[in-house]
C-alpha cells in the first residue's frame, strides 16, 4: 500500500509541472499588456518598460517560466501587479469562501440526489420515475450562469425573499448560490444512484433477503444503498473538486468572494501571477482529491494497487 502511494504521489508531480506550464504559456499567448493595464494610459513608453523589467515581462519565456518554477517550488507565488499583495495571502483569503460554497452545494448533493436516486429506482417505470428522471435531465442540460440568472430573477426581484450576491447575511446568502453551484452534479449523482441500485436489485442475494421475510424498504435502504455506496462515494469524492473548480461562474454571478471571482478579475486586469496562483490552488485541490478517491479505491479493493 505504501508503494501505492508514494507511486501515486509521484505521478502527481508531472501534472502540477504541466499545468503550469501550460496556464503559463496560455497567458502569455493572451493578447493585452499587463503593464499598460497596470499603469494606465497615462503612462508613458520609458515607465512601462521600467515596469516590464522591474516584474520580469522583459525575459524570454522559457526563462520567465523557470523564475517562476522556481519560486513556487519554494512556496513563493509572487507578487500581484494589482495592488503589490502577495498573492498566496490573497488565495488565502479568498479560498474559505469557495470551501464553504462547495461544502454547502455538496450538501444539497448528498441530501437529495442520493435519496431521488434511490425512489426512482424503486418507482422505476411509474409517473415519480418519469418526473425524478426529467428533473435530473433539466438539471444536466441547464447552463450554470443561465440557472444563476434565473434565480436572482426569481428571487432577487419577482419574490425578493433570498440575498442575491455577496455572503453578507449568513447561511441564506448560500442558499441560492449553492442550489445553482449543486444542480448540476445533484442531477450526475441521482442518475447514477438509480442506476447502481437497480443493478444491485436484481443481485440474487437481494432477491434471498426479500425471500427471508424482510420489509421491501429495509432490503433497499439497509442493502442494496450499501452495495451500491462505493461508486457513489467516489464520483461525490470527484464531483467535490470539481464544485470547487467549477466555482468560478457561480462566483461572478452572486459576488462571491471566492477563488472563481478573485480568478476573473485578475484575468480582466491581466493579473498574471493572481491568475496562474489562483489555477495552481485549484489544481492542487483537484488532483489531491483524485488522489483521495484512488487511495480510497485501493484500500477497498487491493487488485487496484498491482494494476
Amino acid at each position: 500500500m505504501y508503494a501505492y502511494v508514494i507511486r501515486r504521489l509521484l505521478w502527481a508531480i508531472p501534472v502540477l509541472v504541466g499545468i503550469t506550464f501550460t496556464i503559463h504559456t496560455v497567458l502569455s499567448l493572451t493578447p493585452g499588456d499587463p503593464v499598460r493595464i497596470m499603469l494606465g494610459e497615462t503612462a508613458t513608453e520609458a515607465q512601462i518598460e521600467a515596469a516590464r523589467a522591474e516584474i520580469g515581462l522583459d525575459r524570454p519565456f522559457l526563462e520567465r517560466y523557470g523564475f517562476y518554477l522556481g519560486n513556487v517550488i519554494r512556496g513563493d507565488l509572487g507578487e500581484s501587479y494589482r495592488n503589490k499583495r502577495n498573492v498566496s495571502d490573497e488565495l488565502l483569503d479568498a479560498l474559505p469562501a469557495t470551501a464553504q460554497l462547495a461544502v454547502a452545494a455538496l450538501v444539497l448533493i448528498v441530501l437529495f440526489g442520493i435519496p431521488t436516486g434511490v425512489i426512482s429506482a424503486v418507482y422505476r417505470g411509474t409517473w415519480i420515475d418519469a418526473i425524478l428522471t426529467t428533473a435530473s435531465l433539466v438539471g444536466l442540460s441547464m447552463p450554470v450562469f443561465w440557472i444563476g440568472l434565473l434565480l436572482i430573477y426569481f428571487f432577487g426581484f419577482t419574490w425578493p425573499i433570498l440575498p442575491i450576491g455577496g455572503m453578507r447575511d449568513g447561511l441564506a446568502s448560500y442558499v441560492l448560490p449553492a442550489f445553482t453551484l449543486a444542480l448540476n452534479s445533484y442531477a450526475m449523482i441521482s442518475r447514477l444512484t438509480r442506476s447502481e441500485v437497480l443493478e444491485t436489485l436484481g443481485e440474487d442475494y437481494i432477491r434471498t433477503a426479500r425471500a427471508k421475510g424482510l420489509a421491501f424498504s429495509a432490503v433497499v435502504w439497509r442493502h442494496a444503498l450499501k452495495a451500491s455506496f462505493i461508486p457513489i462515494v467516489t464520483v461525490i469524492g470527484l464531483q467535490f473538486g470539481l464544485l470547487l473548480g467549477g466555482a468560478v461562474l457561480t462566483e461572478t454571478v452572486f459576488s462571491w468572494p471566492g477563488i472563481g471571482r478573485l480568478m476573473v478579475d485578475a484575468i480582466m486586469t491581466r493579473d498574471l501571477l493572481v491568475v496562474q496562483g489562483a489555477v495552481l490552488v485549484l489544481a492542487i485541490i483537484f488532483v489531491a482529491v483524485n488522489l483521495a478517491v484512488d487511495l480510497i479505491y485501493a484500500f477497498l479493493d487491493p487488485r487496484i494497487r498491482f494494476a
